[in-house]
């Protein structure tokens, strides 16, 4: 990381703030804005964003929870257009922290809800931990796209970021390893899928915040990542 990269960072929020984008508390807009970057190539507009940000109580160490179907992001399942073949399902589940570095306890508390929430054999009601309304209706999105789209299911990719101010070049083994173990998680709840953890710290951020959504690569903007069933790419 550019060592004035944070500072950038900082000067992005602050004028975020000045606007209310989405409000004047740093810790919010920080969220929203790593939100907005990680899911940029989407183009979603504010409600979109606003619509799987379930960051509060009981959350789960979950602050974005994402299902997309061919691009479009499902938050109202019966107004929903299904399609009928080659479906492609997508699901983001995005952690943003304002701290200046990566912090294994917020890998601890995702991996301790992940065990049981990607379990959707198990009924909402006979989930251990304590989840907010917004991390069950997610999940139970989830299923419904999951066996309404089982029949012409084309790709199904499992994303995880963990978004804060810190140096991605400098990850800790421990949270390397937390988020192995969260990858690992997602491979034997779900064998189709290819799943992938992602970092992306204030140079991160910055960088995709200067493009432009249509000229954005997901692939090659996720650059700090873990990946199931393929090479393992780890923060250089």
């Amino acid at each position: 990381m550019a060592k004035n990269d944070q500072l950038l960072l900082d000067g992005i929020i602050d004028d975020r703030i000045t606007l209310k984008l989405p409000s004047d508390r740093r810790d919010e807009v920080f969220e929203y804005l790593a939100l907005e970057q990680v899911l940029k190539n989407y183009d979603l507009t504010r409600d979109e964003i606003e619509s799987g940000w379930i960051d509060g109580r009981n959350d789960g160490g979950i602050d974005g929870f994402y299902i997309l179907v061919n691009g479009n992001i499902l938050s109202d399942p019966e107004n929903f257009s299904w399609p009928k073949t080659g479906s492609q399902l997508e699901v983001w589940m995005i952690t943003c922290k304002h701290h200046d570095t990566f912090k294994q306890a917020t890998l601890d508390n995702l991996v301790a809800t992940l065990s049981e929430v990607l379990d959707l054999a198990i009924k909402s009601d006979d989930l251990q931990g304590s989840y907010s309304d917004l991390v069950l209706r997610s999940r139970e999105n989830l299923k419904l796209a999951y066996r309404k789209l089982s029949t012409n299911l084309a790709s199904f990719s499992f994303n995880f970021a963990y978004s804060s101010r810190g140096d991605t070049s400098s990850i800790g083994e421990s949270i390397l390893s937390r988020a192995q173990q969260v990858v690992a998680l997602t491979e034997s709840s779900f064998s189709s899928c290819n799943a992938r953890f992602n970092f992306f710290g204030s140079s991160e951020l910055v960088s995709l915040y200067r493009k432009n959504p249509i000229t954005l690569s997901i692939s090659t903007s996720m650059s700090h990542c873990l990946e199931v069933k393929s090479t393992f790419c780890l923060p250089a």
